[in-house]
């Protein structure tokens, strides 16, 4: 046999050789494999011992995993997992925590600020209360009754008795109930100075000198004619007798100041008197922004879209972006009154609109 072909260590010969040096060879081989496996011992303890004293830090590795799963961690919660468990978390306890409040009082400060900002307010409270009237008792734990009904105004005659008032025939209550300091002089005539229950005819001195007439004489009262019918003269007429008068027309009544007299006054002398208080019907200054305007005006308005209908309510601006027209937006100053729309006027697109407006109020 040959050597052997890594050392070439000596292998025993064929049969035929002799057994010493055959013997002798194997001996031989024997030491050169004792020899090589203690260097090799040598060579891996010597290996060992560098890896146990070589370190790298983690970073200077490669192709590191990115992953928890990566490491082969299969037991613990990814960056996503933890961020959306702590804020599920963090949720749960606050809604505990305000458990359906209220959103002005689901914090510590708006509770503490609702409390006064009182450590002690359960406290507070209580003492509060102590102070307080009981409802059961009908306010006769009152401490100072009498400063009480002072206060209320009442004075003495909450503890009077009932005789001390006036009766419901009297007036019903002591500060309605007639005097005989409101009668005058009348309270203390005898009954002879005035008339009885079944009087027809009039005495003109029970009545503070008027007479009965009922013609053009001031200061007149009814009388009753011969049929028995109540007659009186209320107005005076500048137009004469009844028959003169326009016919089917509404009359405005004014004093005269030469007697007590009201008279009927013309169409034109009605509206003169009443000019000062009704203002004008028709704008007639020339201010270009005005906002204030009589009630009837009238303004043409611009309406993009969202169009009204007809008498529709609608809040006027004056337009913010030019000095020409009014709109119907969101910005620029508002018209004073109520203002409706009475019907489209014209139009520039399909959007834009134009609408006669009408203050109305």
């Amino acid at each position: 046999m040959s050597d052997t072909a890594n050392y070439n260590w000596p292998k025993p010969r064929t049969p035929g050789a002799s057994q010493i040096v055959e013997i002798q060879r194997v001996a031989t081989a024997l030491d050169q494999a004792d020899a090589k496996a203690k260097e090799i011992s040598d060579a891996l303890a010597a290996l060992n011992a560098a890896y146990d004293a070589h370190t790298h830090a983690f970073g200077d590795l490669t192709s590191k995993p990115s992953t928890v799963a990566g490491f082969g961690i299969t037991d613990a919660y990814t960056k996503s997992e933890i961020n959306t468990k702590v804020a599920n978390d963090i949720d749960a306890a606050i809604n505990a925590l305000i458990n359906g409040s209220p959103g002005a009082l689901d914090t510590l400060q708006e509770l503490a600020t609702a409390m006064g900002n009182d450590p002690n307010f359960a406290a507070t409270m209580t003492n509060s209360l102590a102070t307080k009237v009981t409802k059961a008792l009908n306010l006769s734990d009152i401490p100072d009754k009498a400063a009480a009904r002072g206060n209320l105004g009442l004075g003495s005659a909450a503890t009077a008795s009932v005789s001390s008032f006036a009766t419901a025939a009297q007036g019903g209550k002591a500060d309605t109930a007639v005097q005989p300091g409101a009668l005058g002089s009348a309270a203390y005539a005898s009954t002879g100075s005035f008339l009885g229950a079944s009087a027809k005819a009039v005495d003109s001195g029970k009545l503070n000198g008027a007479t009965e007439s009922y013609t053009g004489t001031a200061y007149s009262i009814a009388k009753r004619n011969s049929s028995g019918d109540l007659e009186a003269r209320l107005l005076r007429s500048t137009y004469g007798a009844s028959a003169t008068l326009p016919g089917n027309r509404e009359f405005i009544m004014r004093g005269s100041t030469s007697d007590s007299f009201l008279r009927p006054i013309t169409t034109a002398a009605a509206a003169a008197a009443l000019q000062p208080y009704l203002g004008n019907e028709v704008y007639t200054g020339s201010t270009r922004d005005q906002t204030t305007f009589p009630v009837g005006h009238l303004v043409c308005a611009e309406k993009n879209g969202g169009h009204p209908d007809r008498n529709q309510s609608q809040v006027v601006r004056v337009h913010p972006s030019n000095t020409m027209g009014y709109h119907l937006g969101d910005s620029g100053a508002i018209l004073a009154g109520t203002w409706r729309s009475r019907g489209r006027s014209s139009h520039y697109s399909s959007q834009w609109l134009f609408f006669l407006m009408q203050r109305t109020a």
